[in-house]
């Protein structure tokens, strides 16, 4: 269901956030960034407001946007514990475990009876657990791998090629040895890159979530613009 708005009529900021949250209920997330924007255009320091586009923008994964208006609630209002939640479900979503469990726990200090927090911080204790599990067993893993490769390798140098260059079995023991050594280096090559491709990942976002792709913009709203119309009013910050 599209909200039709009528440029002549004077919403208030009010106004405009309930029809953004009939759209979220709705799943019409889209054009309810285009609303919460306009509200915040006529209430900037309204702290709700970027809450729920906070939510809007994590729901389109679109995480960049997301965290800065996260960050901008926390700063409007830091005795909130909604801003430093919506924080961490963008950190969550992103694979900051870390840093998405000390937020959730921030909000709890805040909010100490909340179940949806708690019920928060235990998924993210369990995914923390599972990768840190995870992270135990891959140097092992890449060690087996490497174990193989050595053992094959020197199997083949020693059946097949014309003159073996293994021929000694200490070369053999050590040779295999080696490459497994470097296979739980590889593990460990791995789990860096992994970690600094999850802190990247929001900086990834920044560029791509800057405007709202077209194929993200409703075709219009109500009956008032085109898609090309609603995507200059969403870059300007206005919904006329």
């Amino acid at each position: 269901m599209e909200t039709s708005i009528d440029p002549e009529n004077d919403l208030d900021a009010n106004s405009l956030k309930e029809k953004g949250n009939e759209c979220v209920k709705n799943g019409n997330f889209k054009e309810a960034i285009l609303l919460y924007t306009h509200a915040i255009k006529i209430e900037p320091n309204n702290d709700l407001l970027h809450s729920n586009r906070s939510l809007t923008y994590l729901r389109l994964k679109q995480y960049a946007l997301a965290l800065q208006d996260a960050n901008e609630t926390i700063r409007l209002n830091p005795s909130w514990a909604k801003g430093y939640f919506r924080k961490a479900e963008v950190e969550a979503a992103v694979g900051l475990l870390d840093e998405a469990y000390e937020s959730y726990e921030t909000a709890r200090q805040l909010l100490p009876n909340d179940t949806n927090i708690m019920e928060a911080m235990i998924r993210v204790s369990i995914a923390q657990k599972k990768e840190a599990e995870a992270r135990d067993r891959l140097p092992w893993v890449f060690s087996c791998v490497g174990l193989i490769i050595g053992v094959v390798f020197t199997i083949l140098d020693y059946t097949v090629a014309e003159e073996p260059t293994l021929t000694n079995p200490f070369l053999q023991v050590a040779f295999t040895m080696t490459v497994a050594g470097c296979g739980w280096l590889a593990s460990y090559a791995y789990l860096t890159l992994k970690e600094q491709q999850n802190s990247k990942t929001l900086e990834l976002h920044k560029e791509e979530d800057n405007v709202i792709e077209e194929n993200q913009i409703p075709e219009k709203i109500g009956n008032k613009y085109t898609k090309a119309q609603a995507r200059h009013r969403y870059k300007k910050g206005k919904l006329l």
